[in-house]
């Protein structure tokens, strides 16, 4: 063999020799890469496996909506009611009446059904895409007070009522509205809707605006009427009782709306534009309450608990604290007591609480009195009455807030008990330069200060609280729960509670203005399918 076939023949060797390990080494780095990519996928799958199963931890049944929805037993079709603390006396209904809501089926095979003109109306306003989408919207899903679709509103409303505005309740909810559209259909879906939309004032269903609004049932509604109800269903607050003109508008808009879309001929949107609606003349009042200013406060307290749009949607037995005779005797004393102030005659037959009050002279009479009464039980907290500010002779739903006086002069004391006075320690009721002077003009000289506090003696208390300084006494009364400023009945009742129960004051946690320990307006409630949603019957101190 020669020098140059032996050369070439190496050379090609070597050549080949680097050709494979190159060859290996992408290989190798393919292996390599495939394997990163994999170990991505799958760490990615299993993020979102945990993800996914996070969202849905503890995600409400679908099934529940029948539950709550269909007849006769349909939790929903019956309105929340308020009781007194026996359960036997009811307080306030959550509706213009006490008929259970009537539940209409879409179909037009049975003779009171929903009017399609109506489905289609509020399914324009509410829905554009209701007959076309999945049941949910993937826009707005950054914003959880965004509910695009009538699925997603039902299950907003109904099933995820008491979860927080948060990114995982928006996500929760466009899992459910997929669920129960696909398991249920548009078609059930829609005649939830309108049986359960809020309309305003109390009424829940379409069946039931129809008869508050128009007077008639759901079924006999025109066009042009139901184009109204559809904008009501968006913002209840816009009913043609409280803004007349503008629902008529929003009508107007909605039937042209409808157009738009196509859901309507051109000739239909004509007809229905030149009909108007015929609203019902009797405009209802708003329903009277035993006890209004105790119920606004059992509102205020379920407030931390729920919703007050759950509350009015039906469904609840709420049991209250209130002792339903004590309620009348003090509505009845504390009008008679305004009518004696003003120098009007007592009724015809006063109470028996209205007989212990004391008699008034010539120079006891005001213009324009109001009072008002609570009584609370220092050992467990519960206001067990509670009387409005009583105004004209009638009483109001609010216990008004007011310049507390000299209410504060125990926690003057108090301050000062706790920097070595005491109940026995000598004070002066004398003139001083700031002319503070007692009720009666008069001045009563050295006695302890038990004696003071008793009789309240303003002036050997505003010398007190000159010496301990207004940071101090603050503190002393913020202990207690009140604040700088005015106060309500329930303010100085709640810090006077401390005193009758040894220093302990009880009620429920939080239960108004964020108070650690407030008094309490609620025993418990109740589900009317006997489920218990709220206990409070064991006082906290």
């Amino acid at each position: 063999m020669s020098r140059t076939a032996f050369i070439l023949r190496k050379r090609r060797a070597r050549s080949m020799g680097q050709r494979r390990k190159r060859e290996g080494r992408f290989q190798a780095g393919g292996i390599g890469c495939g394997a990163i990519i994999s170990l991505l996928l799958a760490v990615v799958i299993l993020f979102a496996a945990l993800i996914y199963a996070n969202l849905t931890r503890g995600l409400p049944n679908v099934e529940l909506l029948p539950t709550l929805l269909y007849p006769p037993d349909g939790l929903l079709l019956q309105p929340t009611r308020v009781y007194d603390r026996s359960g036997g006396k009811l307080l306030f209904t959550f509706a213009q009446n006490e008929s259970p809501r009537r539940y209409l089926p879409l179909s037009s095979q049975v003779p009171q059904h929903l009017p399609d003109f109506l489905a289609k109306a509020t399914a324009a306003v509410t829905d554009p895409g209701f007959f076309s989408n999945a049941g949910y919207s993937l826009s707005g899903w950054q914003d959880p007070e965004n509910h695009p679709t009538i699925a997603q509103k039902i299950v907003s409303e109904l099933l995820l009522y008491n979860e927080p505005p948060s990114l995982q309740r928006a996500l929760r909810e466009r899992i459910l509205a997929a669920q129960i559209t696909a398991k249920y259909g548009r078609t059930q879906i829609l005649e939830w809707y309108l049986n359960a939309a809020d309309y305003g004032r109390y009424a829940f269903g379409a069946e039931a605006a129809a008869q508050l609004y128009f007077g008639k049932p759901a079924s006999g509604l025109t066009p042009a009427e139901s184009a109204v109800l559809a904008a009501v269903s968006v913002t209840p607050s816009l009913n043609p009782f409280d803004a007349k003109d503008v629902a008529l508008q929003r009508g107007r808009e909605t039937i042209q709306l409808m157009q738009t879309l196509g859901f309507i001929s051109s000739d239909q949107a004509a007809q229905a534009l030149t009909s108007s609606p015929v609203f019902n003349t009797a405009v209802p009042s708003q329903q009277a309450s035993v006890a209004p200013a105790f119920i606004n406060l059992v509102i205020n307290q379920l407030d931390g608990q729920f919703t007050r749009a759950r509350i009015e949607r039906g469904g609840l037995k709420i049991i209250t604290t209130l002792d339903y005779d004590l309620q009348q005797q003090s509505a009845c004393a504390s009008l008679v007591y305004a009518n004696r102030l003003e120098g009007a005659a007592d009724p015809p037959t006063p109470c028996d609480a209205a007989r212990l009050l004391p008699s008034l002279t010539a120079t006891d009479i005001v213009a324009g009195p109001s009072a008002s009464a609570l009584i609370l039980d220092p050992q467990s907290g519960q206001i067990l009455a509670a009387v409005g500010e009583t105004l004209k002779g009638k009483e109001t739903a609010f216990l008004a807030a007011h310049d507390p006086g000299s209410l504060t002069t125990p926690f003057v004391y108090l301050t000062a008990f706790t920097r070595g006075l005491s109940p026995g320690s000598l004070v002066w009721d004398i003139p001083s330069s700031s002319d503070i002077q007692n009720f009666g003009g008069q001045f009563y000289g050295p006695m302890r200060a038990r004696i003071a506090i008793a009789n309240d003696y303003l002036a050997p208390a505003a010398a007190i609280a000159n010496q301990m300084g207004s940071e101090a006494i603050a503190r002393t009364e913020s202990s207690f729960g009140l604040k700088d400023g005015d106060a309500t009945l329930l303010d100085m009742a709640s810090a006077y509670s401390a005193f009758a129960a040894q220093g302990a004051r009880y009620g429920q946690p939080g239960s108004f203005d964020g108070l650690k320990i407030a008094p309490s307006a609620v025993l418990r409630v109740e589900g009317l399918d006997r489920s218990l949603w709220l206990d409070w019957s064991n006082p906290q101190a």
